[in-house]
């Protein structure tokens, strides 16, 4: 049974291990068309070939395949119909006779833009029915000579090109340092602007040489869409900072057809946010907050109690500013016009009075922004996922701007979620935009430094830290003790009888909250620490059924590595052995360890005998084979020992040879083993101890040459009483003898052991 069980385990436990390890494929819905973003695993080829309504997309080389599960969480069916996963890739069913883009960005995203009919793009469309062959290395450079990489807006006619020989020489003076310095500012930005361009695929490379021969152009000049053409461009006033009519400008400067800095994309297309959209620090003035607020609602309703929508605006922003969530999202849901266009806002709201926001919500997609949109991404989520990295650095930038009061309040919870990430260097950051600060910090910064130190392996810090947060009776008190009871058990530290009193106060005042059956379980575990095993089991009885069997296989570990022998004795000898089927391995072994140190051989070996043999286990197999050895067992002890090295098994093994009446091999493990003492007892207690060489160094060999030595008469003795006086000399010696033989140390032979 308990082979079916771990088969059944193993087979629903696979499919999640492989989809762990699958990349993620993230969507994002826009107007005119849907994205899907998949990650570009190393330096790998990747292709995309547009066929009827099937769009496939490969990567060579990459067989994890990719998690297509969140898809539609993000965009509708009406353009992406179907998705189905392949071990390289993935299929998309289209939905319309829609047209599709493909482009690398960031280096390490493959993009798919999938655009309804008669909407037109700046980025070029794949031809039907070829294959669209691209490389991470070509996409990023935009190799000129890489016709199937990207397809070009605009055929460009080469004999319209001046060669270099036709450019007039012009005479020109040295350029001054004024120019030199504006020189190479235009240079600076021209590449940013053109890389940045290229790897959205606004730009792509012109055509190549022409084809050789025999060769079939793969590019469908008639498939591409050329983008709208753009206004004309207003002719600038010459400014101030004009030296020798050159100036350093930028697309910025050009009005109506270029995007601002703040407009960058994330990778599922959403528009990041500006800056200036969360200027949460100027969302409030100097004045006393009753005094803002009173001014706001009185402007609130208009005549017919009609919303003043721009007066409802500042108040929910006003409110957001001193971190009131609730009252906010009450502002902005008083209008239906405010609830739709100040999402965003509605869902800041909800991560001030819930700590998260909603989860339709569009701040998840926007955790890579460059803006401080990013720091509200990060708090949006409970934990921001493993599966991509995350840039921690727009967020902390973020962090530092707002006021003071909602970095006390933001800076702990982001902190944890860096933590959580993996990340605890950014996590320290954070607080350390609390530490500078003069005045004493709040709980939950306190908690997190103490997560941070336990995680770092700081553990005497970490409690400590733990313990002041607990005695503030501030907010995050009953969190504090709850980490403050599983971290002492963890390092096996004592736990007080008035901490365990707190935390059971704690949990029947929250027994109604999500912390309440965390409590609940510390408490039992902290009864237990402090050795109140009697009323810790008994509290164990109370909870649901699944968490009190769990909870008093944690409470029989806490039996086994503190209680005194009687309570120790007292709760396992009262149980069956099915009472401990599921305990850990290495647990049982313990609690079999402590009955037989006790005297209890039979109940360890019952124990012991639960634990599957295969695979071996050092720890395992010798305690059950000294277990053996104490029941009289030499088989079944050299049978644990199967396998197991090392001296003790040898001398383990050497005792059960010697138990079960073969001596002469348990001389020859007792040397292996340089335990000279045992190996001439062995020798002794062997019916060939001769050929162990008992040498006169030892206690037996005048004992062996005493009973091999014939009693001759000397010549020179002569008569009956003469030869008497020499038998009693003899016969004196030979007490004297065996006289030194019972008195010797090294004669410490346990007879019990032995089986005639």
């Amino acid at each position: 049974m308990r082979h079916f069980l771990f088969i059944v385990l193993l087979l629903l436990w696979l499919p999640l291990a492989a989809q762990a390890q699958q990349a993620m494929v993230r969507s994002g819905e826009h107007e005119g068309y849907s994205r899907l973003v998949a990650p570009l695993p190393g330096s790998l080829d990747w292709k995309v070939m547009h066929a009827g309504q099937d769009v496939t997309f490969t990567v060579s080389g990459y067989d994890k395949g990719y998690d297509v599960s969140t898809v539609y969480n993000f965009i509708s069916r009406g353009r992406v119909q179907d998705i189905t996963p392949l071990p390289n890739g993935f299929v998309i069913r289209l939905g319309c006779d829609c047209r599709v883009a493909s482009f690398i960005d960031k280096k390490q995203y493959v993009v798919l833009d999938i655009t309804s009919p008669g909407v037109k793009r700046s980025v070029a469309f794949i031809p039907m029915n070829t294959v669209i062959d691209q490389t991470r290395e070509t996409a990023d450079t935009a190799d000129p000579q890489a016709m199937d990489v990207a397809l070009p807006l605009a055929p460009v006619k080469p004999q319209s090109r001046i060669k270099p020989v036709d450019l007039p020489t012009l005479a020109r003076a040295p350029l001054s340092e004024t120019e030199q310095e504006s020189l190479a500012e235009v240079q600076r930005r021209l590449t940013r602007e053109l890389s940045t361009a290229t790897t959205r695929g606004l730009l792509t490379p012109a055509p190549g040489p022409p084809l050789p021969l025999g060769r079939r152009a793969q590019v469908d000049l008639s498939a591409i869409t050329l983008p709208d053409a753009p206004p004309p461009i207003p002719k600038p006033v010459p400014p101030d900072d004009v030296v020798n009519n050159m100036r350093v400008t930028s697309s910025m400067d050009v009005p109506g057809v270029a995007l601002k800095a703040d407009d960058a994309q994330s990778l599922s297309g959403l528009t990041c946010p500006a800056n200036t959209s969360l200027d949460i620090v100027n969302w409030a003035d100097n004045r006393p907050f009753h005094q803002q607020t009173g001014d706001l609602r009185r402007e609130l309703y208009q005549e017919f109690d009609h919303i003043n929508r721009e007066a409802a605006l500042k108040l929910a922003k006003l409110y957001i500013h001193y971190g009131f969530g609730a009252e906010a999202r009450q502002i902005l849901l008083l209008d239906d016009e405010l609830r739709h266009s100040q999402k965003m806002l509605l869902d800041i709201a909800s991560i001030f009075e819930t700590g998260i926001a909603p989860p339709d919500s569009m701040l998840h997609a926007l955790m890579d922004c460059e803006t401080d949109v990013a720091l509200w991404a990060m708090l949006a989520r409970q934990d921001l996922g493993v599966e991509h990295t995350v840039d921690p650095r727009p967020a902390l930038l973020s962090l530092n701007k707002l006021p003071i009061h909602l970095r006390n309040f933001l800076a702990p919870a982001l902190s944890r979620r860096l933590l959580a990430h993996g990340d605890a260097d950014a996590a320290a950051t954070a607080l350390r935009s609390l530490e500078r600060l003069p005045a004493t910090l709040p709980s939950s910064a306190k908690l997190a430094q103490a997560e941070i130190a336990l995680d770092e392996g700081h553990v005497e810090k970490a409690t400590d830290g733990l313990a002041d947060v607990a005695d503030d009776n501030a907010e995050h008190s009953p969190e504090a003790l709850v980490a403050l009871v599983d971290t002492r058990i963890a390092a096996r530290q004592p736990i007080s009888p008035e901490t365990a009193n707190l935390v059971e106060a704690y949990a029947k005042e929250l027994s109604q909250t999500e912390l309440g059956p965390e409590l609940r379980r510390a408490h039992v575990l902290a009864l237990a620490r402090s050795g109140q095993f009697d009323n810790a089991f008994a509290g164990s009885k109370k909870l649901d059924v699944e968490d009190a069997t769990k909870l008093q296989m944690r409470l029989f570990e806490e039996l086994t590595a503190s209680a005194e022998d009687v309570v120790f004795l007292e709760y396992v000898l009262e149980r069956s052995p099915q009472d401990f089927t599921k305990l850990p391995k290495l647990q049982k072994v313990a609690l079999a360890a402590r009955l037989f140190d006790l005297g209890f051989a039979e109940q360890a070996q019952t124990i012991l005998s639960d634990i599957a043999d295969q695979p071996r286990s050092d720890s395992r197999q010798l305690l059950a084979a000294r277990i053996a050895l104490d029941l009289s067992q030499p088989m079944r002890a050299q049978a644990e020992l199967i396998e197991i090295a090392g001296e003790e098994a040898d001398l383990l093994r050497a005792k059960a040879k010697q138990m079960a009446g073969a001596h002469a091999e348990a001389h020859d493990l007792y040397r292996l083993a340089n335990n000279d003492e045992a190996a001439v007892q062995a020798a002794w207690l062997a019916d060939d101890s001769e050929r162990f060489a008992l040498s006169d160094n030892t206690i037996f060999g005048p004992v062996l040459a005493l009973s091999d030595a014939a009693v001759a008469v000397p010549p020179e003795v002569d008569g009956m009483l003469a030869r008497g006086e020499a038998a009693l000399t003899e016969s004196s010696a030979a007490r004297q003898t065996l006289l030194d033989l019972l008195q010797a140390p090294e004669l410490n032979v346990d007879l019990t052991d032995v089986t005639q």
